[in-house]
């Protein structure tokens, strides 16, 4: 009887041990990781290709931090030719490197008083023409050149028109005849012109020119620019009187 009681002690305390045993948790195959938020990169370098399509060779070129009465470096030192393109590199310290905004100013040949070109310019890597200060006055971006012009032109000669070309000034080759098959008296064609940019970055001039009902060839303009604008075409008599070719006439 004694035994017997001892066996039923010990089953049932083996019993507990193997149930406890199983009830504990089974470790996790699954590594914890701890979430880590990398730091943006912030750029402490820019680069500028910049191209001087003003029309006038530039004395003085800054990039500095806005606000600063420090210009540093002038890129400009020697003279930038009018149609010359340089490499502006800028590097700044880490520390100030978030959110650092610069000015973009030069001064051209003959000039009193500086162009500001952009007062915002960031660390980037970028093209920028230095244009014309009536342009940039007029809100022009320094980053785009036209490369397109388009002219609505209107035969007021009086006259059937039968040639008219737009051409590179200086070119021997006029090509196109815009006038087809003749330009009819207060009659008006479209003209669009569209140049490789780096004709534009050099400065692109053109010639327009028309060859009268009688043969008589007429050079309205020699130095247009791309732009869009209304053109009128005038008698010889009216051009070489030094008439503009952008009024109508009254």
């Amino acid at each position: 009887m004694t035994m017997k009681l001892k066996n039923v002690l010990f089953a049932g305390a083996l019993a507990l041990t193997l149930g406890a045993c199983s009830s504990t948790p089974a470790a996790s195959s699954t590594p914890t990781s701890s979430a880590s938020s990398a730091k943006e990169e912030v750029a402490t370098e820019g680069h500028y290709t910049v191209s001087n399509v003003s029309g006038k060779t530039i004395t003085e070129l800054y990039f500095y931090k806005t606000g600063s009465e420090e210009k540093g470096t002038n890129y400009a030192e020697g003279g930038l030719d009018k149609g010359a393109t340089i490499t502006v590199d800028i590097t700044v310290d880490e520390a100030e490197a978030e959110g650092y905004a610069m000015t973009v100013e030069y001064l051209a040949e003959g000039a009193e008083e500086p162009v500001i070109v952009f007062d915002n310019l960031h660390l980037e890597t970028a093209e920028m023409f230095l244009k014309k200060a009536k342009d940039v006055t007029g809100g022009a971006t320094p980053f785009s050149i036209v490369t397109t012009g388009t002219y609505n032109v209107t035969n007021t000669t009086g006259a059937e028109v039968k040639e008219l070309y737009f051409y590179q000034t200086g070119s021997e080759d006029k090509g196109e005849n815009w006038a087809g098959e003749g330009l009819a008296a207060d009659a008006s064609v479209e003209v669009n012109v569209e140049v490789e940019k780096e004709a534009a970055i050099a400065g692109y001039n053109m010639t327009v020119e028309y060859v009268g009902e009688d043969g008589t060839s007429v050079v309205v303009f020699d130095n247009l620019h791309l732009e869009e604008a209304n053109l009128f075409l005038k008698p010889a008599a009216d051009v070489e009187g030094g008439a503009t070719p952008f009024l109508a006439a009254e």
